[in-house]
C-alpha cells in the first residue's frame, strides 16, 4: 500500500508492505517493510526487531520513529518478536531470537532491492535480539546502533549473587507467554514468595522451565552463562563482528557497568571504528521528562539523527558529527561539559571519607570511633527510590536521613570546594553479624541545594568473600561501585546509606546460608559496622 506520513523532516510518500515471514520450525513472525516511493533500484536495509509491540499496528507512528531513515534512502524493516504482537509463536524471552534473527536475515536476502548492505537498530531487547545471532558475523552487516543492553546475561539477571527481581523479575513476568497469558497472578511482593522455587506455578498456573532455571544460578562462574540457555551466543556476540558499532547508554542506566566493560574489552580492530556515548540519564537514555534537568545533555538536541549519521558516515562517508570512532563520549554531571577519550578511565586522585558512630562521614579518620548495629529483617526490608545503575528508576531523589531503623546514614560536611568524580568509589569496611550469612547494601549520594540524588549503590553477602563464616566474626567488605563522571561543586555533600537490603530492587537475603530460591523460611540478623578504620575512597581529577 502506498502511505503518506508528515514528519519533523517533512512529507513522507512510502510504500508499506506486510508479510508473515516464516521461520524454520513452521512459525510466521509479522514484518512491517517500508519503502521510500522513488525509482531506486536498490537500497540499504536497516533491520528492528521488537517485542513491544501491539495487536494493531501504528504505520503512522513506526514511520515516524525512522523517518529520518526512511528520508536518507533506507528500506526499514520492523518486525514483532515471536509470540508477540501478530506474530504467532510463544514468547519466551532470549530463547527463540538466534534462530529467529538467521532466519529473518535469509528472508531479507530474497528480497528484490537488496545489496549485501543491512544495518542493525535496537535499544535495550531490541538490542539483544541483535547479540543473539551476532557471533555468526554474517557478512552483509554493514553496521549497527546498539543503545542501552549489555551482552551478559549474568548482568541482567544478578547482581554479586541477588537476584535483580525490580528488573529482570518484573520484566520476565510481563514477557512470559505474553498473548498466551496475559493476566498473570502477580504483584511486587511475589518475588518475596519462599521458596521461589516453584514461583512460575504459582504466576502462570504451569510450569515455565526458562523461568525457574534462571532461578537456580546466582552466580557468573555458573557454567549454566556458557550454555546457550544461560546466553553463550549473547556473552560472545562481539568476538568475531567487525564492522563499525555505535553503543549508548546513560551513567544511570541498568546495565552501565556492562555497556562500559564491553567496550573497554573489544578487540581493537573493532574498537577503533566503534563508539560509545554516555548521557547523563538512565534507560531512557536520550533523557525526556528526567530529574534532575543537564543542560545540553539530551542526545536528539546534541546529536540529531545519530543513526542515519552512523549509517550515512559508514556507507557514503559522511562526516561523523559528535563521536571519535575508537572512543566513548560521555557528559560530565553539573558541569554542561561533553567529554571524549579513548576511555572513561579512573581519576589521578584519591578522596577519602570516613565513617563516624555519630552519623558523620569526615574526610580525617575518627579515632576509637563507635560500631554502629542495626537489625535487619527480612520480611519488612528497607526501601530505596531509584535504581542507580543495576536497577530501574536511575538517579532519584532519596528519602530523609534517620527514616528507618535498619538503615544507617552518614552524611559528609560541604565541601569546601568543587570537585570532579571520575571513574569508581570504593567502600572499605569491617562488618559483623550473628547470622551464618547475611548482606550489607550501600548507596552513595549526593545533596545539592538540600536534595540528596542515588548516585551509585552496591550489594554482596558476607559467604561470598568468606565461605567459612562464624557468626560474630569481623571480616572486611570491600564494594566497588561503578564508574561515574560528575562535578561536586562546593557547598554539596556526600551521603553514604548502608543496610541490608534493598526492596524490590533485590530479592531480600534470608539471613542463612544455601540457594535463596531454595530457601523456605528466614531469620532476623543483628548486623554491625564497625566504623574505625572504614572509608569511602573516591577517584577524583586535579582541577584544571
Amino acid at each position: 500500500m502506498e502511505y503518506s506520513v508528515f514528519t519533523p523532516h517533512g512529507r513522507l510518500e512510502l510504500n508499506i508492505s506486510e508479510f508473515m515471514v516464516p521461520m524454520t520450525d513452521g512459525i510466521t513472525l509479522y514484518t512491517l517493510l517500508f519503502t521510500p516511493v522513488d525509482a531506486a533500484e536498490h537500497r540499504p536495509i536497516v533491520l528492528i526487531r521488537s517485542p513491544y509491540v501491539m495487536e494493531c499496528p501504528d504505520f503512522a507512528e513506526t514511520a515516524g520513529n525512522y523517518a529520518a531513515l526512511l528520508h536518507g534512502g533506507y528500506a526499514v524493516i520492523f518486525q514483532h518478536c515471536r509470540g508477540c504482537g501478530r506474530s504467532q509463536g510463544e514468547c519466551d524471552p532470549y530463547q527463540h531470537e538466534r534462530e529467529d534473527g538467521l532466519d529473518t536475515l535469509a528472508w531479507i536476502r530474497t528480497l528484490p532491492f537488496y545489496q549485501h548492505e543491512i544495518y542493525l537498530l535496537g535499544g535495550s531487547y531490541l538490542t539483544s535480539v541483535h547479540y543473539s545471532y551476532l557471533d555468526t558475523a554474517p557478512g552483509d552487516i554493514a553496521g549497527a546502533v546498539l543503545p542501552v543492553q549489555d551482552i551478559n546475561r549474568y548482568n541482567i539477571c544478578y547482581r554479586n549473587g541477588f537476584f535483580k527481581s525490580g528488573l529482570h523479575g518484573s520484566w520476565s513476568v510481563t514477557m512470559h507467554k505474553k498473548k498466551q497469558i496475559p493476566c498473570k497472578n502477580y504483584t511486587t511482593e511475589t518475588f518475596r514468595t519462599l521458596p521461589l522455587n516453584g514461583i512460575s506455578e504459582t504466576i502462570f498456573g504451569k510450569t515455565i522451565p526458562t523461568f525457574e532455571e534462571v532461578l537456580r544460578h546466582p552466580w557468573p562462574e555458573d557454567p549454566y552463562y556458557q550454555t546457550p540457555e544461560g546466553g553463550y551466543h549473547y556473552l560472545h556476540a562481539l568476538d568475531k563482528i567487525s564492522v563499525p558499532l555505535l553503543f549508548l547508554t546513560g551513567f544511570y542506566d541498568i546495565y552501565t557497568e556492562g555497556i562500559l566493560e564491553m567496550f573497554d574489552r573489544l578487540r581493537p580492530e573493532l574498537k577503533k571504528q566503534s563508539a560509545l556515548v554516555i548521557t547523563p540519564y538512565d534507560h531512557g537514555f536520550e533523557g525526556i521528562n528526567k530529574q534532575p534537568e543537564f543542560p545540553r545533555s539530551r542526545l536528539r538536541e546534541e546529536w540529531p539523527d545519530y543513526a542515519r549519521n552512523w549509517f550515512d558516515a559508514i556507507r557514503k562517508k559522511d562526516t561523523l558529527r559528535f563521536v571519535t570512532p575508537g572512543c566513548v563520549t560521555w557528559y560530565e554531571q553539573f558541569s554542561g561539559k561533553w567529554k571524549t577519550a579513548s576511555t572513561l578511565e579512573e581519576g589521578s586522585l584519591h578522596k577519602e571519607f570516613y565513617l563516624s558512630g555519630n552519623k558523620l562521614l569526615p574526610e580525617k579518620p575518627v579515632e576509637k570511633s563507635a560500631d554502629r548495629t542495626y537489625i535487619y529483617n527480612p520480611f519488612a526490608p528497607a526501601t530505596f527510590p531509584g535504581g542507580c545503575c543495576h536497577n530501574f528508576g536511575g538517579m532519584q531523589i532519596q528519602d530523609e536521613p534517620g527514616c528507618r531503623y535498619d538503615i544507617l546514614n552518614f552524611i559528609s560536611a560541604p565541601l569546601p570546594e568543587d570537585m570532579i568524580l571520575q571513574g569508581s568509589m570504593e567502600l572499605q569496611m569491617d562488618v559483623k553479624t550473628d547470622r551464618p550469612d547475611t548482606c550489607f547494601y550501600a548507596r552513595i549520594s549526593i545533596i545539592r541545594n538540600g536534595i540528596a540524588y542515588g548516585l551509585r549503590d552496591e550489594i554482596t553477602s558476607i559467604k561470598r568473600p568468606y565461605p567459612d563464616y562464624q557468626p560474630g566474626e569481623t571480616v572486611r567488605l570491600t564494594l566497588r561501585f561503578t564508574r561515574n563522571a560528575i562535578r561536586f561543586a562546593a557547598g554539596d555533600a556526600i551521603r553514604l546509606d548502608i543496610s541490608s537490603s534493598c526492596w524490590p530492587h533485590f530479592v531480600p537475603h534470608s539471613n542463612r546460608t544455601g540457594l535463596f530460591s531454595t530457601q523456605t523460611g528466614a531469620d532476623i540478623a543483628r548486623n554491625t559496622v564497625i566504623c574505625d578504620g572504614a572509608k569511602l575512597i573516591l577517584h577524583t581529577l586535579p582541577e584544571n
